[in-house]
């Protein structure tokens, strides 16, 4: 299960990396395609946070535990 959630973790990225290289090259003076940038762009770190959690989850090597914290610190810094 963790092998199809690390699949939809990393298709969420290409996609909303593809929806942010669109808006710029449309035009990020508009407040809407600003804002969806942002809001893709958060995304992008949200799930970039979400894929360390599972990849590193009940693992043992020794930079587990550090990518797990650095991983959910980012995972909680993109809520804000």
């Amino acid at each position: 299960m963790n092998s199809v959630n690390i699949a939809l973790d990393i298709f969420c990225i290409f996609i909303s990396i593809l929806i942010c290289f669109y808006v710029t090259s449309c035009s990020l003076s508009n407040h809407k395609n600003r804002s969806f940038f942002f809001i893709s762009f958060s995304n992008i770190i949200f799930t970039l946070g979400d894929l360390t959690d599972w990849c590193c989850n009940g693992l043992v090597r020794p930079w587990y535990p550090i990518a797990l914290h650095i991983g959910q610190f980012v995972y909680y810094l993109a809520i804000i």
